[in-house]
Protein backbone atom coordinates (compact mmCIF):
# COMPACT_ATOMS: atom_id res chain seq x y z
CA UNK A 1 0.00 0.00 0.00
CA UNK A 2 2.73 2.45 0.80
CA UNK A 3 4.98 1.38 -2.44
CA UNK A 4 6.50 4.60 -3.39
CA UNK A 5 9.49 5.87 -0.70
CA UNK A 6 8.04 9.81 -1.23
CA UNK A 7 4.35 7.74 0.50
CA UNK A 8 6.78 6.14 2.78
CA UNK A 9 8.36 9.14 4.04
CA UNK A 10 5.62 10.85 4.55
CA UNK A 11 3.43 7.72 6.36
CA UNK A 12 6.71 7.74 8.63
CA UNK A 13 7.18 11.39 9.49
CA UNK A 14 3.18 11.40 10.26
CA UNK A 15 3.33 8.56 12.62
CA UNK A 16 6.58 9.93 14.29
CA UNK A 17 4.52 12.99 14.64
CA UNK A 18 2.18 11.63 16.20
CA UNK A 19 3.71 9.74 18.45
CA UNK A 20 5.84 12.63 19.86
CA UNK A 21 2.80 14.42 20.39
CA UNK A 22 1.05 11.85 22.58
CA UNK A 23 4.13 10.75 24.20
CA UNK A 24 3.31 6.87 23.59
CA UNK A 25 -0.24 7.52 24.51
CA UNK A 26 -2.33 5.45 22.47
CA UNK A 27 -5.75 6.37 23.77
CA UNK A 28 -8.74 8.25 21.86
CA UNK A 29 -8.27 11.15 23.75
CA UNK A 30 -4.94 11.70 22.44
CA UNK A 31 -6.25 11.01 18.95
CA UNK A 32 -8.74 13.34 19.01
CA UNK A 33 -6.30 15.52 20.89
CA UNK A 34 -3.83 15.44 17.63
CA UNK A 35 -6.22 15.30 14.79
CA UNK A 36 -7.94 18.15 15.96
CA UNK A 37 -4.37 20.32 16.32
CA UNK A 38 -3.96 18.65 13.15
CA UNK A 39 -7.23 20.39 11.95
CA UNK A 40 -6.02 23.60 13.64
CA UNK A 41 -3.30 24.15 12.26
CA UNK A 42 -5.72 24.75 8.85
CA UNK A 43 -4.64 21.13 7.32
CA UNK A 44 -7.19 20.70 4.59
CA UNK A 45 -10.56 17.98 5.69
CA UNK A 46 -8.48 15.22 2.86
CA UNK A 47 -5.27 15.44 5.02
CA UNK A 48 -6.97 15.07 7.89
CA UNK A 49 -8.53 11.64 6.83
CA UNK A 50 -5.14 10.68 5.17
CA UNK A 51 -3.77 11.51 8.75
CA UNK A 52 -6.59 9.39 10.18
CA UNK A 53 -6.02 6.17 8.12
CA UNK A 54 -2.49 6.12 8.23
CA UNK A 55 -2.82 6.14 11.65
CA UNK A 56 -5.31 3.60 11.71
CA UNK A 57 -2.63 1.26 9.63
CA UNK A 58 -0.06 2.46 12.49
CA UNK A 59 -2.37 1.36 15.18
CA UNK A 60 -2.93 -2.67 13.34
CA UNK A 61 0.67 -2.76 12.49
CA UNK A 62 1.72 -2.70 16.27
CA UNK A 63 -1.45 -5.07 17.19
CA UNK A 64 -3.45 -2.20 18.55
CA UNK A 65 -7.38 -1.90 18.61
CA UNK A 66 -8.24 1.43 16.68
CA UNK A 67 -9.96 3.78 19.49
CA UNK A 68 -12.04 6.14 16.85
CA UNK A 69 -15.40 5.57 15.02
CA UNK A 70 -15.49 7.56 11.69
CA UNK A 71 -17.99 9.58 12.89
CA UNK A 72 -15.38 10.82 15.63
CA UNK A 73 -13.30 12.48 13.12
CA UNK A 74 -12.97 16.16 13.91
CA UNK A 75 -14.34 18.05 11.09
CA UNK A 76 -12.73 21.69 10.10
CA UNK A 77 -14.73 24.56 11.87
CA UNK A 78 -16.43 26.61 8.59
CA UNK A 79 -14.73 29.46 8.20
CA UNK A 80 -16.77 32.36 8.22
CA UNK A 81 -18.71 33.63 5.24
CA UNK A 82 -16.90 36.45 3.62
CA UNK A 83 -17.43 39.78 4.99
CA UNK A 84 -19.56 42.11 2.65
CA UNK A 85 -20.34 45.88 2.93
CA UNK A 86 -23.88 46.93 4.80
CA UNK A 87 -25.24 49.57 2.80
CA UNK A 88 -24.20 52.11 5.23
CA UNK A 89 -20.59 51.15 5.03
CA UNK A 90 -20.72 51.27 1.11
CA UNK A 91 -22.07 54.78 1.04
CA UNK A 92 -19.39 55.96 3.28
CA UNK A 93 -16.75 53.90 0.78
CA UNK A 94 -18.55 55.80 -1.94
CA UNK A 95 -18.28 59.42 -0.01
CA UNK A 96 -14.55 58.78 0.54
CA UNK A 97 -13.70 58.04 -2.53
CA UNK A 98 -15.22 61.20 -3.94
CA UNK A 99 -13.40 62.94 -2.28
CA UNK A 100 -10.05 61.52 -4.06
CA UNK A 101 -11.25 61.75 -7.35
CA UNK A 102 -13.91 61.21 -9.76
CA UNK A 103 -12.65 58.24 -11.06
CA UNK A 104 -11.87 56.18 -7.62
CA UNK A 105 -15.50 57.01 -7.11
CA UNK A 106 -16.81 55.38 -10.42
CA UNK A 107 -14.62 52.07 -10.06
CA UNK A 108 -15.74 51.93 -6.39
CA UNK A 109 -19.13 52.83 -7.37
CA UNK A 110 -19.02 50.19 -10.51
CA UNK A 111 -17.60 47.17 -7.98
CA UNK A 112 -20.75 47.70 -5.57
CA UNK A 113 -23.30 47.96 -8.00
CA UNK A 114 -22.42 44.80 -10.50
CA UNK A 115 -20.08 42.90 -8.20
CA UNK A 116 -17.15 42.59 -10.64
CA UNK A 117 -14.19 41.34 -9.50
CA UNK A 118 -10.76 43.16 -9.57
CA UNK A 119 -9.23 41.78 -12.36
CA UNK A 120 -12.13 42.13 -14.36
CA UNK A 121 -12.44 45.61 -13.43
CA UNK A 122 -8.59 45.97 -14.36
CA UNK A 123 -9.45 44.68 -17.86
CA UNK A 124 -12.36 47.27 -18.84
CA UNK A 125 -11.62 49.67 -21.40
CA UNK A 126 -13.17 52.24 -23.32
CA UNK A 127 -15.04 49.33 -25.68
CA UNK A 128 -16.90 47.68 -23.12
CA UNK A 129 -18.90 50.51 -22.02
CA UNK A 130 -21.82 51.54 -24.27
CA UNK A 131 -23.96 53.38 -21.39
CA UNK A 132 -26.25 52.73 -19.79
CA UNK A 133 -24.53 49.22 -20.69
CA UNK A 134 -21.01 47.67 -19.66
CA UNK A 135 -19.79 44.66 -21.11
CA UNK A 136 -17.61 42.65 -18.26
CA UNK A 137 -15.44 39.61 -19.57
CA UNK A 138 -15.33 37.00 -16.54
CA UNK A 139 -11.91 35.45 -15.45
CA UNK A 140 -13.92 32.48 -14.04
CA UNK A 141 -15.28 31.04 -16.95
CA UNK A 142 -14.24 33.01 -19.85
CA UNK A 143 -17.88 34.34 -20.20
CA UNK A 144 -19.23 38.07 -20.87
CA UNK A 145 -21.76 39.55 -18.94
CA UNK A 146 -23.63 42.54 -19.89
CA UNK A 147 -24.83 44.77 -17.15
CA UNK A 148 -26.79 47.88 -17.57
CA UNK A 149 -25.87 50.52 -15.19
CA UNK A 150 -28.17 53.05 -12.82
CA UNK A 151 -28.24 56.68 -13.68
CA UNK A 152 -25.42 57.57 -11.18
CA UNK A 153 -22.73 54.59 -12.32
CA UNK A 154 -23.16 55.90 -15.30
CA UNK A 155 -22.81 59.58 -15.07
CA UNK A 156 -19.94 58.62 -12.54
Amino acid sequence: MYSTPGTQYRYLRTVKSFLEFSNNDFSSEKLISYLTMMSAESRTSSYIKWIYQVLKGFYNSIGKEWPLHPKELPSKEKEPSRPYLEKVDAERLLQRAAKFSILDYAMFRLVLITGIRKAELRDLNLDNYNPPRIKISTRKHGEVRTRTLDEETVRA
